[in-house]
């Protein structure tokens, strides 16, 4: 009965701060006006140079009208470009507009100066410690995730 008392207290702990971080690390300010999520599918494309809908809304975990909604958003503000595929005219690839790169480098200065900001209270023997228990939970759940997949 403990055990599941602070699982419990763990998993909710760790949502409340994922929160709090998310709305901390807001990008809709002036120099942005765009969502969390919006961001990270620009960091997402970055990433990976060139991406299809069907990959974004994968790496999301949401539904294709829901990427494409997203998608047509970022290409109305010029921050991604849609080519179509030589080979199957269906699949369109997405890319990163000048603008975006330039966006992508003011949010790289903002999560760095949030990363201190957020961090600086810690040791570097803590940091060092919510290091190796964050690689340990994302690892079980990339594990998982496979798992599923096979």
């Amino acid at each position: 009965m403990q055990k599941n008392s602070i699982d419990e207290k763990v998993v909710d702990m760790m949502f409340s701060v994922f929160k709090g971080l998310k709305e901390e690390s807001s990008f809709d300010n002036d120099a942005f006006h765009l969502t969390f999520q919006q961001v990270y599918t620009l960091v997402f494309i970055a990433k990976h140079k060139s991406v299809t809908a069907s990959e974004l809304a994968s790496y999301f975990g949401i539904t294709l009208p829901s990427t494409t909604v997203l998608v047509n958003k970022l290409s109305a503000l010029s921050l991604i470009r849609k080519a179509p595929d030589e080979k199957d005219k269906r699949v369109v690839h997405l890319t990163l507009t000048k603008n975006a790169e330039k966006i992508l480098q003011k949010a790289k200065r903002i999560k760095s100066q949030n990363a201190h900001k957020f961090l600086s209270y810690l040791s570097e023997t803590e940091k060092n410690q919510l290091l190796q228990i964050l690689n340990s939970i994302y690892t079980r759940l990339s594990y998982e995730k496979q798992k599923r997949k096979s």
